[in-house]
C-alpha cells in the first residue's frame, strides 16, 4: 500500500507502506493442521456429518466441513450460488446515504477497498456454509482496516462461540466474550445454522452419482466392441495385435497378415441414457430451486417469455431479501463499530443500489404529470436525462378576420 502526499498539482507517491499486523489475532494461534480429504462421499457420510453437527452436547463440524470442501468444486452449485445469487449482490454497488438520503461520495470511497469486498464475500458465503468468522488481520498506519482474514471454519465452533487449536478439542478460546478479541471479529450466519449446503448435498451426491455411472455405460455399451481374430500362435505377432488394439483411437489403421482379422461389434443394448439425463436434470433442478427460488434459462424445459419472467421475479425476490439482510448486518453492527475504528460515519446508512424498473416508473411520473407539476430536478435525478420546462407559445389571433359566421 503506497503513501500519496499533495504537491499542489496532484499527489506523489512517498513510498510503500506496509500494514501493521495485529498481535494475538485467532488465526495467528497455534493450530494443529489437518489435512484435507476430497475422496468419494456418498450419502451415508451426509447423515452422519449431520448427526455430528447436530449433536447438542458436544457438536463437530468437521465431517460436514469435510463434505462441504468436495461439494463445492460442483460446477452446478458454483453456476447457481457464486454467477446467479452472490454475484447479484456483489456487483450490484452500494452508497453510503446521510439523513436526508443523499449518498455520501467521500465516505462510501472508504469503502471501496479490497477488504470490503472481501467481508462481503465472506458474510454471503454463511448462507452457504453456516458460518462466517472473519478477523481484522492488519490496520493502515493511520488505524484504518488494511486486511481481512477468514478464521479457518474448522477450527470455529459457532454454538458455543468458541476458537480451538486441535480438530476434536472441547476447550479454546470463547472469541464473543473477550472483549480484546470480539472487537476485531465480524460474525456472519446464526449458530445452530448448517448452511445451504446441508439441504444441497444429497442432490449433488446424485447428480455426480448420474455423470459417473453414465460415463461408464458409455463406456461398455456405447463404444463399440473391438475384436481381433488370429490362427497364429507367436508371441510376436499376438503382441503387435494386442499393441494395435490398445492404441487404436482417430484416424487408426491396421495392417494385418493374410490369416488375421479385424472387426466392430456394435452393441444391441438399448439405449439407457435418458434414465441418466432425467437424473441429471432433475438434480440440477432441485438446486435452482433451491439457491435461486426457480429453475432459469437452459436449465427449464418448453419454456416460454412469461415463464422466464416468473423465475426472474422469483430470483430477485430473493436478491432483495439478500441485500435487506447484509443491509441490516451493516447499519446495525458493522458501521457503529468502523465508526469507533475512526470511520467518518456517524449517522449514515449503507444501502444497495437496486436496479429499478424504469418503464413501470416512467408511466407513472407520465400519469401523474397530467395533474401534478413535479421538480425538474428529480425527473433528472430519477432517469438521467437534463429536462427543462416547455415553452408554451400562445395562438396568434387575427384581429382583423371577422367573427361573424355568415361572412
Amino acid at each position: 500500500m503506497a503513501s500519496y502526499k499533495s504537491t499542489g498539482i496532484g499527489f506523489k507517491s512517498t513510498g510503500v507502506i506496509k500494514p501493521v499486523e495485529r498481535p494475538n489475532r485467532l488465526s495467528s494461534t497455534q493450530f494443529v493442521a489437518a489435512q484435507q480429504q476430497r475422496g468419494r462421499q456418498l450419502i451415508n457420510d451426509w447423515l452422519k456429518a449431520l448427526q455430528a453437527a447436530e449433536n447438542p452436547e458436544k457438536p463437530n463440524r468437521e465431517l460436514l466441513y469435510r463434505l462441504y470442501n468436495n461439494l463445492i468444486t460442483d460446477a452446478d452449485l458454483s453456476s447457481e450460488w457464486d454467477t446467479r445469487r452472490k454475484l447479484r449482490i456483489i456487483g450490484a454497488g452500494f452508497t453510503l446515504n446521510d439523513v436526508n438520503n443523499k449518498p455520501n461520495d467521500e465516505a462510501g470511497k472508504m469503502l471501496q477497498k479490497k477488504w470490503f469486498n472481501d467481508v462481503l464475500n465472506y458474510a454471503f458465503d454463511s448462507k452457504l456454509w453456516g458460518h462466517s468468522l472473519v478477523e481484522i488481520k492488519s490496520l493502515t498506519p493511520e488505524g484504518l482496516i488494511a486486511e481481512v482474514e477468514l478464521v479457518k471454519r474448522r477450527y470455529v465452533i459457532p454454538e458455543k462461540g468458541m476458537h480451538i487449536q486441535k480438530i476434536g478439542d472441547e476447550k479454546g478460546v470463547l472469541y464473543r466474550e473477550d472483549p480484546t478479541i470480539s472487537q476485531w471479529l465480524f460474525e456472519f450466519g446464526e449458530s445452530h445454522d448448517l448452511g445451504i449446503l446441508a439441504k444441497a448435498a444429497p442432490y449433488i451426491l446424485f447428480l455426480r452419482f448420474a455423470l459417473a455411472a453414465w460415463s461408464e455405460y458409455a463406456e461398455k455399451f456405447v463404444m463399440p466392441v473391438r475384436v481381433g481374430k488370429t490362427n497364429t500362435k507367436d508371441k510376436e505377432s499376438l503382441n503387435r495385435l494386442d499393441a494395435m488394439m490398445l492404441e487404436m483411437a482417430t484416424a487408426s489403421y491396421a495392417i494385418l497378415d493374410k490369416d488375421e482379422e479385424f472387426e466392430f461389434i456394435e452393441t444391441s443394448k438399448s439405449d439407457g441414457s435418458n434414465v441418466f439425463d432425467k437424473l441429471i436434470a432433475t438434480c440440477a433442478g432441485k438446486l435452482s430451486k433451491l439457491i435461486n427460488g426457480a429453475v432459469i434459462g437452459e436449465g427449464t424445459e418448453g419454456g416460454s417469455n412469461a415463464k422466464e419472467q416468473v423465475g426472474l421475479d422469483i430470483q430477485n425476490l430473493v436478491t432483495n431479501a439478500d441485500m435487506m439482510w447484509f443491509e441490516g448486518i451493516m447499519n446495525q453492527e458493522i458501521l457503529p463499530r468502523l465508526t469507533l475504528l475512526g470511520y467518518p460515519f456517524q449517522d449514515l446508512t449503507f444501502e444497495f443500489n437496486r436496479s429499478a424498473d424504469l418503464q413501470s416508473e416512467l408511466k407513472i411520473v407520465t400519469g401523474l404529470l397530467t395533474h401534478y407539476d413535479i421538480p425538474e430536478e428529480e425527473i433528472t435525478d430519477k432517469f438521467g436525462y437534463t429536462v427543462t420546462k416547455k415553452e408554451v407559445t400562445a395562438p396568434v389571433v387575427n384581429a382583423n378576420a371577422s367573427t361573424s359566421f355568415f361572412e
